[in-house]
């Protein structure tokens, strides 16, 4: 049971957000599977980067709300993403996979989202290293808010 009381209704984000997200860095991780096979990187491997370009600001938008979405999603909707990823990432059958997927993806999008804001939006921030060995910039969001591989939805 989640310690969260939060009306899933009233958050700009949910299940097809989440799943956004997770376009984004599938579309990365093929981009570049894709782009190494031949051992060498060239410009005709740029279209496989295209969906990057194309999922980048969905997978953004409203980030901020995303981990109240997936602490207090109710089971449908964690099993509704949780199936989604099976169809999308070959290999992950489990849902033990697929919670440190998601977490993992997260935790990408995340850092991605800190540096863009912080050193491309706000000039040099102050960073400092956490326990976990994630940054922390200037104290504000990091990958470390969101739930630990194996708990991405609280049981």
């Amino acid at each position: 049971m989640s310690e969260y009381v939060v009306d899933t209704n009233t958050l700009s984000v949910g299940a097809d957000e989440t799943k956004k997200v997770l376009t984004f860095v599938i579309a990365l991780a093929k981009a570049v599977k894709e782009s190494e096979a031949d051992g060498k990187l060239t410009l005709t491997d740029l279209a496989n980067f295209l969906p990057i370009v194309l999922s980048v600001g969905p997978a953004l938008a409203g980030l901020k709300e995303m981990e109240i979405f997936l602490k207090v999603a109710n089971e449908q909707e964690a099993q509704e993403i949780k199936d989604w990823v099976k169809t999308q990432v070959p290999g992950i059958t489990e849902d033990q996979h697929v919670d440190q997927f998601i977490t993992s993806a997260f935790a990408v999008v995340l850092d991605l989202w800190i540096v863009i804001r912080d050193f491309f939006n706000l000039g040099m921030p102050n960073v400092t290293e956490n326990p976990t060995g994630t940054a922390v910039v200037g104290g504000q969001t990091s990958p470390d808010t969101l739930p630990q591989a194996g708990s991405v939805f609280p049981e």
